[in-house]
């Protein structure tokens, strides 16, 4: 099976993917989620898509309006990726390059100096259109990829962060928000489920 290209992925989402509530009949209940490696023969950038997304396509019921990405941050990888944004219309929500991107030294600075995130790209004609890049270590591409799960969109392979890591990130934040509280609920329930589906 081949796997959801990067631009995709992200146009997937913008088409509707955010109303994210399986009484909309929009069909995310029959996805399909299998094991996966890392390896992308797409040749697409590689990404871990995190957050709200990855929540709702294991099955939480919420809406969420942006997608989170953990990107391969490889200087090859990362133009690609930007590419991808280019194409898509989006542009840094900061006055900040975007090949800082390609630059570790660059990626710490934004995360010690300005406590920053994420790298954020909206396009400023239509802002719901946004993508969040994961900037901290404890969400990077390799941390995020342990885990990984593929699921099945439109016949299409893309990987999303394994359940277990979504609550453990989920339970590092301070303070929790009503939210929080619902999804770490919802996502307890349903590592519950898993886990009892393989005795």
């Amino acid at each position: 099976m081949s796997h959801l290209h990067c631009s995709q992925l992200i146009d997937w989402f913008f088409r509707g993917a955010s109303c994210c509530d399986r009484s909309c009949g929009c069909g995310r209940s029959e996805n399909r989620i299998e094991e996966e490696s890392n390896v992308d023969r797409s040749g697409s950038p590689i990404v871990v898509v995190g957050g709200g997304v990855a929540a709702v396509l294991h099955g939480v019921e919420r809406v969420t309006l942006d997608i989170d990405l953990a990107l391969d941050m490889d200087p090859v990888n990362v133009e690609k990726f930007l590419q991808v944004m280019r194409n898509l219309g989006l542009q840094p929500r900061v006055p900040v390059p975007a090949r800082d991107l390609m630059s570790r030294e660059a990626v710490q600075r934004m995360v010690a100096e300005k406590g920053a995130l994420v790298f954020s790209f909206v396009d400023f004609n239509r802002p719901l259109r946004h993508v969040d890049i994961f900037l901290q270590g404890n969400l990077s591409f390799e941390e995020l990829s342990r885990g990984v799960r593929k699921i099945v969109v439109e016949d299409r392979a893309i990987k999303i962060m394994g359940i277990g890591k979504l609550l453990e990130t989920k339970r590092a934040i301070t303070p929790l928000r009503d939210k929080d509280l619902i999804d770490i609920k919802q996502l307890e329930k349903l590592q519950d489920q898993s886990e009892k589906s393989k005795e």
